[in-house]
């Protein structure tokens, strides 16, 4: 994941010896139904252990961060992400701050660090977050869009490529259209038979 061209930093906790972080990938959405989740690995480095472990991050999980960071100013303790579908960081204030990285629910494996953070620790992770979001929107904006059935879904710009190959949507399977959101049965603008898929892709200005 750290390969890809738009992983950003969302989380920081760090000191001369250790740390743990969260990497984003801005540019890769997957979609699920309506929403949209972007790869993001935990990362632990200090002398003692040291791993990643990956999770999936929605515009939700974004926000609930920033809620997350507002507590953490209240000197209150977080969890973070919610909903126990991938690994999680749990942030208890205090000196040193202590982060346990949640491997659940695939190894149950759990590693607490305690950090000696720098005092603007806070504030780097706001800026780190405003830089995230505005990745993400940038991301969304730069990906190319399909009309179907009078409903633009945007989809990877590899995706875009080959539906206007030769082989057009005969190069897709089901199960890569319905990552998109797009089912089938869906038909081209102006036909109403259901059976002609839509040809025309629009790339955003």
């Amino acid at each position: 994941m750290a390969e890809e061209a738009r992983a950003l930093e969302l989380v920081r906790f760090a000191d001369r010896t250790q740390s743990v972080t969260v990497e984003v990938a801005c540019d890769a959405p997957v979609v699920m139904g309506d929403e949209r989740f972007y790869a993001a690995e935990v990362v632990l480095v200090s002398g003692f252990v040291s791993g990643r472990v990956g999770l999936m991050v929605s515009l939700e999980d974004l926000n609930d961060w920033e809620g997350c960071l507002d507590i953490l100013a209240e000197d209150e303790a977080v969890e973070w992400p919610s909903g126990d579908r991938s690994a999680w960081l749990e942030v208890v204030p205090g000196d040193p701050v202590e982060v346990t990285v949640q491997d659940s629910p695939s190894t149950q494996i759990a590693v607490r660090v305690p950090l000696d953070v720098a005092t603007e620790w806070l504030e780097e992770n706001r800026l780190r977050l405003s830089r995230v979001r505005a990745a993400v929107v940038q991301g969304d904006s730069e990906q190319p869009t399909i009309r179907v059935a009078g409903k633009d879904v945007r989809v990877p710009p590899e995706m875009a490529r080959r539906i206007n190959s030769p082989d057009g949507w005969g190069d897709l399977s089901e199960a890569e259209l319905a990552e998109v959101g797009i089912g089938p049965g869906m038909s081209e603008p102006g036909d109403d038979s259901g059976s002609a898929p839509m040809r025309a892709v629009q790339q955003d200005r």
